[in-house]
């Protein structure tokens, strides 16, 4: 289960950056053709910065989608684990709580979200246009061609665009089960089981990790608090792709007191009293 749900994750991120590259592709693409028809330096220089603001605008978008995508994925892995809490529920006796509703659990995305992504976008797009602009240039006062130095430097890039991948998979992925934590502490917050509900930091998907990761890594907290020193997952750096998931502590069995005689309701009663 473990290694399909880490799957999801990478699947998430992998379609992230197919998206971010592709937007990088596409301004790179409309610079080429530009730079094609500038008869001259100044006029190169012109379309570069065209295409940076451009770059930065299609990033941007590619972010806002790539975070959706993460969303959405985050909460299809935790309608899977959420089928197995209901499995250990019902055979415990309790009544089936049913499926989550994950394609209604996600929040819109907010002012401070959109803000965020245009943000990298924006940075993104800046570095983009001095790396482009340097190589251009650099390449017109040498009779080069700049097409080609302008594509080189573009691609120079693409390492940035990993992380940015990366980076808002992990964030998108925590956020989304931040909101459906709430949704399930609503619902269920009453139940007798729902105290044996666990959201554990899983560090697997990096190869190396930093300390405080390590440090983490296994740590367990009960839905609704935090974990040590408010860490979050897929939250402590740049790059990082530190997880959660829902595990079950053992659930106790369900008794309808309707069904106990005197003496077993009385035992019973003694055992919730010294279990407090």
């Amino acid at each position: 289960m473990a290694a399909r749900l880490n799957r999801a994750h990478l699947l998430a991120e992998d379609a992230f950056l197919h998206g971010l590259l592709a937007a990088a592709k596409t301004a790179t693409t409309t610079l080429l053709a530009d730079l094609a028809l500038a008869p001259d330096t100044h006029n190169a220089i012109a379309a570069v910065r065209r295409a940076s603001a451009s770059t930065a605008m299609l990033v941007t978008a590619s972010i806002e989608a790539g975070r959706d995508g993460a969303e959405q994925a985050s909460l299809d892995r935790l309608g899977a684990e959420w089928n197995l809490v209901r499995k250990k529920v019902t055979g415990a006796g309790h009544p089936d709580p049913g499926a989550l509703p994950t394609h209604h659990l996600r929040a819109k995305t907010s002012q401070d979200d959109k803000a965020a992504a245009e943000l990298v976008g924006q940075s993104y797009g800046s570095a983009w246009g001095s790396s482009v602009l340097a190589a251009v240039k650099k390449a017109r006062d040498a009779d080069e061609s700049g097409a080609t130095a302008a594509r080189d430097a573009g691609e120079a890039l693409d390492y940035r665009l990993e992380r940015i991948a990366a980076t808002e998979t992990s964030r998108a992925m925590a956020d989304a089960r931040d909101d459906a934590e709430d949704y399930i502490a609503e619902q269920y917050g009453e139940t007798d089981w729902f105290p044996a509900l666990l959201m554990r930091w899983d560090a697997e998907l990096d190869r190396v990790v930093c300390r405080l990761c390590e440090d983490m890594a296994g740590r367990v907290r009960v839905l609704g608090f935090d974990f040590k020193d408010g860490n979050e997952p897929g939250h402590v750096h740049a790059s990082c792709r530190c997880d959660q998931h829902l595990i079950t502590l053992p659930i106790p069995l369900h008794v309808d007191p309707a069904e106990l005689d005197e003496t077993e309701l009385l035992s019973a009663e003694l055992e919730a009293a010294d279990a407090a």
